[in-house]
Protein backbone atom coordinates (compact mmCIF):
# COMPACT_ATOMS: atom_id res chain seq x y z
CA UNK A 1 0.00 0.00 0.00
CA UNK A 2 1.63 3.26 -0.88
CA UNK A 3 1.72 6.01 1.13
CA UNK A 4 -1.74 8.69 1.88
CA UNK A 5 -3.11 5.37 0.29
CA UNK A 6 -7.54 5.54 0.32
CA UNK A 7 -8.81 2.34 1.79
CA UNK A 8 -12.59 1.93 2.41
CA UNK A 9 -13.55 1.13 5.89
CA UNK A 10 -17.30 -0.01 6.27
CA UNK A 11 -18.35 1.37 3.13
CA UNK A 12 -16.95 4.90 4.06
CA UNK A 13 -13.48 6.02 2.37
CA UNK A 14 -10.76 6.97 5.11
CA UNK A 15 -7.79 9.06 4.09
CA UNK A 16 -4.79 6.99 6.31
CA UNK A 17 -1.39 9.41 5.85
CA UNK A 18 1.18 7.75 8.08
CA UNK A 19 5.08 7.94 7.62
CA UNK A 20 6.72 4.62 5.73
CA UNK A 21 10.45 4.25 6.25
CA UNK A 22 12.62 3.26 3.30
CA UNK A 23 11.85 -0.34 1.72
CA UNK A 24 8.81 -1.54 4.41
CA UNK A 25 5.94 -3.01 3.50
CA UNK A 26 2.46 -1.87 4.46
CA UNK A 27 -0.20 -4.16 4.97
CA UNK A 28 -3.87 -3.43 4.99
CA UNK A 29 -4.10 -5.35 8.24
CA UNK A 30 -1.55 -2.77 9.68
CA UNK A 31 -4.09 -0.38 9.67
CA UNK A 32 -5.96 0.20 12.69
CA UNK A 33 -9.23 0.50 12.33
CA UNK A 34 -11.09 2.18 15.07
CA UNK A 35 -14.88 1.07 14.27
CA UNK A 36 -14.50 -2.86 15.18
CA UNK A 37 -17.77 -4.79 15.28
CA UNK A 38 -18.33 -6.46 18.48
CA UNK A 39 -20.94 -9.11 18.04
CA UNK A 40 -23.70 -9.55 20.17
CA UNK A 41 -27.44 -10.24 20.22
CA UNK A 42 -30.67 -7.55 21.55
CA UNK A 43 -34.18 -8.91 22.29
CA UNK A 44 -36.83 -5.99 22.82
CA UNK A 45 -40.52 -6.97 23.50
CA UNK A 46 -43.17 -4.74 24.33
CA UNK A 47 -46.01 -5.76 26.26
CA UNK A 48 -49.26 -4.25 27.29
CA UNK A 49 -48.17 -1.90 30.53
CA UNK A 50 -44.55 -3.23 30.24
CA UNK A 51 -41.44 -3.78 28.13
CA UNK A 52 -38.78 -6.28 28.11
CA UNK A 53 -35.37 -6.27 26.70
CA UNK A 54 -32.43 -9.00 26.78
CA UNK A 55 -29.01 -8.85 25.73
CA UNK A 56 -26.07 -11.14 25.93
CA UNK A 57 -22.68 -10.50 27.60
CA UNK A 58 -20.54 -11.83 24.86
CA UNK A 59 -17.81 -9.28 23.29
CA UNK A 60 -16.08 -11.04 20.29
CA UNK A 61 -14.41 -9.81 17.54
CA UNK A 62 -13.01 -11.79 14.06
CA UNK A 63 -13.87 -15.58 15.88
CA UNK A 64 -12.23 -14.37 19.04
CA UNK A 65 -13.84 -14.57 22.45
CA UNK A 66 -12.39 -11.58 24.36
CA UNK A 67 -11.71 -11.94 27.62
CA UNK A 68 -14.47 -9.47 28.89
CA UNK A 69 -17.09 -12.38 28.85
CA UNK A 70 -19.71 -10.32 31.53
CA UNK A 71 -20.17 -6.82 29.24
CA UNK A 72 -23.63 -5.47 29.18
CA UNK A 73 -25.39 -4.26 26.17
CA UNK A 74 -28.05 -2.61 28.18
CA UNK A 75 -27.89 0.95 29.27
CA UNK A 76 -30.30 2.75 32.37
CA UNK A 77 -31.16 6.58 30.99
CA UNK A 78 -33.98 7.02 33.29
CA UNK A 79 -36.55 5.44 35.51
CA UNK A 80 -38.86 3.95 32.60
CA UNK A 81 -36.63 3.52 29.40
CA UNK A 82 -33.71 1.59 28.56
CA UNK A 83 -30.97 1.66 25.81
CA UNK A 84 -29.60 -1.55 23.94
CA UNK A 85 -26.65 -1.13 21.53
CA UNK A 86 -25.39 -3.55 19.54
CA UNK A 87 -22.09 -2.95 17.35
CA UNK A 88 -18.96 -0.85 17.24
CA UNK A 89 -18.00 -0.90 21.18
CA UNK A 90 -16.42 2.55 21.41
CA UNK A 91 -19.24 4.34 19.80
CA UNK A 92 -21.67 2.68 21.71
CA UNK A 93 -19.89 4.27 24.75
CA UNK A 94 -19.83 7.39 23.53
CA UNK A 95 -23.34 7.52 22.05
CA UNK A 96 -24.22 6.42 25.64
CA UNK A 97 -22.77 9.12 27.04
CA UNK A 98 -24.26 11.87 24.76
CA UNK A 99 -28.02 10.03 25.92
CA UNK A 100 -27.03 10.70 29.24
CA UNK A 101 -26.59 14.30 29.26
CA UNK A 102 -29.68 14.49 26.93
CA UNK A 103 -31.60 12.60 29.50
CA UNK A 104 -30.48 14.67 31.76
CA UNK A 105 -31.17 18.07 30.34
CA UNK A 106 -34.86 16.97 29.49
CA UNK A 107 -36.09 16.05 32.65
CA UNK A 108 -34.40 19.45 34.20
CA UNK A 109 -36.54 21.50 31.10
CA UNK A 110 -39.42 19.56 31.61
CA UNK A 111 -39.61 18.48 35.23
CA UNK A 112 -40.24 14.27 34.21
CA UNK A 113 -37.81 11.87 33.09
CA UNK A 114 -37.39 10.86 29.44
CA UNK A 115 -40.14 8.65 27.99
CA UNK A 116 -38.92 6.36 25.00
CA UNK A 117 -40.63 8.42 22.57
CA UNK A 118 -38.72 11.25 22.77
CA UNK A 119 -35.45 9.35 23.48
CA UNK A 120 -35.93 7.47 19.93
CA UNK A 121 -36.56 10.82 18.06
CA UNK A 122 -33.30 12.52 19.47
CA UNK A 123 -31.50 9.81 18.17
CA UNK A 124 -32.50 10.24 14.95
CA UNK A 125 -31.35 13.56 15.37
CA UNK A 126 -28.35 12.29 16.66
CA UNK A 127 -27.41 9.65 14.00
CA UNK A 128 -28.35 12.48 11.32
CA UNK A 129 -25.35 14.88 12.14
CA UNK A 130 -22.84 12.34 13.23
CA UNK A 131 -21.76 8.70 12.30
CA UNK A 132 -22.18 5.65 14.67
CA UNK A 133 -21.77 2.59 14.15
CA UNK A 134 -24.18 0.92 15.94
CA UNK A 135 -28.05 -0.31 16.05
CA UNK A 136 -29.83 1.17 19.04
CA UNK A 137 -33.02 -0.02 20.64
CA UNK A 138 -34.91 1.78 22.98
CA UNK A 139 -37.49 0.22 25.20
CA UNK A 140 -39.97 1.71 28.13
CA UNK A 141 -42.81 2.84 28.88
CA UNK A 142 -44.51 5.57 26.69
CA UNK A 143 -46.23 8.66 27.71
CA UNK A 144 -49.35 6.84 27.22
CA UNK A 145 -48.45 4.07 30.03
CA UNK A 146 -47.90 1.43 26.99
CA UNK A 147 -44.83 -1.12 26.70
CA UNK A 148 -42.73 0.62 23.16
CA UNK A 149 -39.99 -0.73 21.50
CA UNK A 150 -38.27 1.41 19.04
CA UNK A 151 -35.39 0.37 16.47
CA UNK A 152 -32.96 2.97 15.41
CA UNK A 153 -30.75 2.14 12.62
CA UNK A 154 -27.18 3.82 12.13
CA UNK A 155 -28.13 5.95 9.70
CA UNK A 156 -30.69 7.53 12.74
CA UNK A 157 -33.79 5.80 10.62
CA UNK A 158 -36.56 4.68 13.36
CA UNK A 159 -39.39 2.47 13.92
CA UNK A 160 -42.22 1.60 16.60
CA UNK A 161 -41.89 -2.25 16.80
CA UNK A 162 -44.15 -4.52 18.84
CA UNK A 163 -40.86 -6.99 19.09
CA UNK A 164 -37.56 -6.11 17.55
CA UNK A 165 -33.96 -8.23 17.46
CA UNK A 166 -30.48 -6.53 16.85
CA UNK A 167 -27.29 -8.01 16.18
CA UNK A 168 -25.49 -11.45 14.93
CA UNK A 169 -27.88 -13.99 16.40
CA UNK A 170 -31.14 -12.10 14.67
CA UNK A 171 -31.66 -14.40 11.89
CA UNK A 172 -31.00 -17.02 14.32
CA UNK A 173 -33.82 -16.00 16.90
CA UNK A 174 -36.83 -14.46 14.38
CA UNK A 175 -38.54 -17.94 14.22
CA UNK A 176 -38.52 -18.34 17.84
CA UNK A 177 -40.57 -14.89 17.63
CA UNK A 178 -42.36 -15.64 14.77
CA UNK A 179 -45.58 -17.13 16.88
CA UNK A 180 -46.17 -13.64 17.47
CA UNK A 181 -47.57 -13.36 13.86
CA UNK A 182 -51.24 -12.97 12.66
CA UNK A 183 -52.98 -11.64 10.29
CA UNK A 184 -52.03 -8.49 9.04
CA UNK A 185 -54.72 -6.45 10.92
CA UNK A 186 -53.72 -7.14 14.49
CA UNK A 187 -49.96 -8.09 13.81
CA UNK A 188 -49.27 -4.52 15.77
CA UNK A 189 -51.46 -5.50 18.65
CA UNK A 190 -50.91 -9.30 19.05
CA UNK A 191 -48.09 -8.77 21.54
CA UNK A 192 -50.02 -6.41 24.16
CA UNK A 193 -52.88 -8.90 24.04
CA UNK A 194 -51.66 -12.37 24.98
CA UNK A 195 -48.20 -11.93 26.93
CA UNK A 196 -47.01 -11.61 30.64
CA UNK A 197 -43.63 -10.61 32.26
CA UNK A 198 -42.99 -14.02 33.23
CA UNK A 199 -43.87 -15.60 29.73
CA UNK A 200 -41.74 -12.73 27.91
CA UNK A 201 -38.74 -13.54 30.25
CA UNK A 202 -39.27 -16.93 29.24
CA UNK A 203 -39.42 -16.21 25.31
CA UNK A 204 -36.19 -14.32 25.58
CA UNK A 205 -34.50 -17.30 27.36
CA UNK A 206 -35.46 -19.52 24.26
CA UNK A 207 -34.22 -17.55 22.04
CA UNK A 208 -31.03 -16.60 23.44
CA UNK A 209 -30.83 -20.32 23.70
CA UNK A 210 -31.11 -20.95 20.10
CA UNK A 211 -28.36 -18.11 19.26
CA UNK A 212 -25.82 -19.52 21.54
CA UNK A 213 -26.00 -22.82 19.77
CA UNK A 214 -25.83 -21.17 16.15
CA UNK A 215 -24.01 -18.15 16.82
CA UNK A 216 -20.54 -18.16 18.06
CA UNK A 217 -20.63 -14.29 18.85
CA UNK A 218 -23.69 -14.72 21.63
CA UNK A 219 -23.09 -16.63 24.69
CA UNK A 220 -21.94 -16.64 28.23
CA UNK A 221 -24.97 -15.30 30.25
CA UNK A 222 -28.10 -12.97 29.38
CA UNK A 223 -29.07 -9.66 31.30
CA UNK A 224 -32.84 -9.10 31.00
CA UNK A 225 -34.40 -5.52 31.97
CA UNK A 226 -38.04 -5.47 32.90
CA UNK A 227 -39.70 -1.70 32.86
CA UNK A 228 -42.82 -1.39 34.22
CA UNK A 229 -44.46 1.78 35.65
CA UNK A 230 -43.16 0.82 39.49
CA UNK A 231 -39.60 1.04 37.50
CA UNK A 232 -36.68 -1.11 35.97
CA UNK A 233 -36.01 -4.53 37.38
CA UNK A 234 -32.68 -6.14 36.67
CA UNK A 235 -32.21 -10.20 36.12
CA UNK A 236 -29.31 -12.31 34.95
CA UNK A 237 -29.59 -15.63 33.58
CA UNK A 238 -27.18 -18.20 33.12
CA UNK A 239 -26.98 -19.47 29.25
CA UNK A 240 -25.89 -23.48 29.94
Amino acid sequence: MRRGATTKLLGIQSHFFFPVMRGETVTSASIFNPHEYIGGTLVAIAGNDFATIACDTRLTNDFNIRKMRSQSKLFDVSPQTVLGSVGCRCDTLALVSLVRSFSLKYELDNLMPVCPDSLASMLTRTKLTRQYFVSTVVTGIDSKGLGAVYFNDPIGNYLRLPYHISGTGGRIILPTLNWFEGNEEDHMNAITTSLTVDKTVQISMEAFRAARDCDSFTGNCMFINIITREGVQFKQLPLP
